[in-house]
């Protein structure tokens, strides 16, 4: 298993989740029916009206939209990668597929909607992973991807 500690990946990643956070700040939902507090109608009663990359389906789930999210992400200038970074990237991506798998199997078993919610949050998380991956121009270990079977041994 790959070592964890604080290093300057994670809080680059630290800082894309922020970002991504704040554009769902900025989607509108007005989650509780107030005016929101971003770009989009936030009356309530638009889901994901803003033009942020989150947006909520009418089914409660989080929607990540991969070109909204690059598109921001542009706009930042990306930083220099370690060998230890990209590494640390490549085992997110499919650290978070894992989950996804995992989470699918479970909804498979029990039928249960919970499962089928979380598993869509892990397909939210691996893709911002791979968003990065393709910023950085690294190979994505996720291509080809067959549910339960990885490039990195460990998992």
């Amino acid at each position: 298993m790959m070592k964890r500690s604080t290093t300057r990946w994670q809080l680059g990643l630290l800082s894309v989740l922020a970002l991504v956070g704040l554009a769902a700040c900025g989607n509108g939902g007005g989650g509780n029916g107030g005016p929101g507090n971003g770009n989009g109608a936030g009356n309530g009663s638009q889901r994901g009206a803003g033009n942020g990359p989150l947006s909520v389906n009418d089914d409660g789930t989080t929607r990540l939209d991969g070109s909204v999210l690059r598109s921001r992400l542009d706009s930042i200038p990306p930083g220099q990668l370690t060998s230890a970074d990209a590494a640390a990237l490549a085992y997110l991506r499919e650290e978070e597929l894992l989950a996804h798998d995992v989470y699918v199997a479970l909804g498979r078993q029990w039928n249960l909607r919970a499962f089928a919610n979380i598993a869509a949050a892990e397909q939210t998380h691996t893709g911002a992973v791979a968003t990065l991956l393709e910023r950085h121009a690294l190979a994505d270990p996720a291509n080809g991807h067959v549910a339960g079977t990885f490039v990195n041994a460990d998992l």
